[in-house]
């Protein structure tokens, strides 16, 4: 029980990380992002306050999806079981092909110039709109990465338990 909390643990507090420094960029790059295209839930003026509030609001309930498929994958029913520690590097792996289609995404979306907002809602409406298809190929690449990530260590699992074949 205790290898399954702490790999949901694991997943959860990498998801809030990501969700962290995501943040902390997209509110540089366009903070109308936050001030204005969110709802006003957190009232503050600092900018810097308002991402990390946003960052922990919006990954950790990822965060906790992705931990508890993947502790099931590695570590429900019977051994042999996939200890915590070695899952760290196949996380890290999944969040930083997540940031590469975030930062991917935004910049496609920023050089093809495309508006979705207004000038009256927005001053910077590009920047508004390549975040808001960035924030979303997020949602979408860490849901698709979660899958893969789960997968694999299902089948990583599997293979400890099927007996090697001998060779002639």
């Amino acid at each position: 029980m205790l290898r399954f909390l702490a790999i949901v643990g694991l997943a959860t507090a990498a998801a809030i990380l990501y969700g962290l420094v995501q943040d902390q960029i997209g509110i540089r790059y366009c903070p109308e992002y936050f001030t204005v295209a969110h709802p006003p839930v957190f009232h503050t003026e600092n900018l810097t306050l308002l991402a990390l509030l946003w960052g922990l609001v919006s990954s950790w309930w990822v965060g906790l999806l992705l931990g508890f498929g993947l502790a099931l994958a590695a570590a429900a029913g019977q051994p042999p079981y996939i200890e915590p520690n070695s899952l760290l590097r196949p996380i890290a792996f999944a969040f930083a092909a997540v940031g590469l289609v975030t930062f991917l995404v935004a910049c496609l979306v920023s050089a093809a110039h495309i508006d979705l907002f207004s000038q009256q809602t927005a001053r910077q409406p590009e920047r508004l709109t390549a975040l808001f298809f960035a924030y979303d190929a997020t949602y979408i690449a860490a849901g698709t990465a979660g899958l893969w990530l789960i997968l694999a260590t299902a089948k990583r699992r599997k293979a400890m338990t099927q007996p090697e074949t001998a060779q002639s």
